[in-house]
């Protein structure tokens, strides 16, 4: 299980990026929507990638049930600042509704982004410092998991 989750994510890694790619190019709204809908499912994608990491390293229960907490946050704020994005502010916007720029996503200050700023800055750090402090192994491959997660 744990090489089938690991291509799911090298696999939505690539995914995301090419989305990004896409909006970056054309400028359209329908490649902004991509990126949107890849962001909501990169986070649960994560979230599995750093429970088999937790597996792997041997996390105690304290440990992984923190980073599943943290996880599982980040992926309801960054799906719900997206969603509302796509199916609200935009909306209005293209009904000719002036949206205050602190509503929308890519402004600054924004609700949205702040938001979206919280899940993947504070949430998803804490999730990985969860799998950094939880890895106290000698081996070599475990050390290397620690140094990344903890950089």
């Amino acid at each position: 299980m744990t090489k089938k989750i690991a291509i799911i994510g090298v696999f939505t890694c690539i995914l995301y990026f090419i989305s990004v790619g896409l909006f970056l190019i054309t400028k359209e709204e329908a490649a902004l929507t991509i990126w949107e809908l890849m962001t909501c499912l990169s986070a649960p994608v994560e979230l599995l990638v750093l429970s088999e990491l937790s597996n792997l390293v041997n996390a105690t229960a304290i440990y992984k049930n923190a980073m599943l907490v943290f996880m599982a946050c980040a992926c309801a704020l960054t799906s719900v600042a997206h969603i509302v994005n796509i199916a609200v502010t935009r909306r209005l916007i293209n009904e000719g509704i002036n949206v205050p720029e602190y509503f929308r996503i890519g402004f600054w200050p924004s609700v949205e982004m702040a938001i979206d700023y919280l899940a993947w800055g504070f949430f998803v750090g804490l999730a990985f410092l969860c799998i950094g402090f939880a890895t106290n192994s000698k081996d070599k491959q475990k050390l290397m998991i620690k140094v990344t997660v903890l950089v």
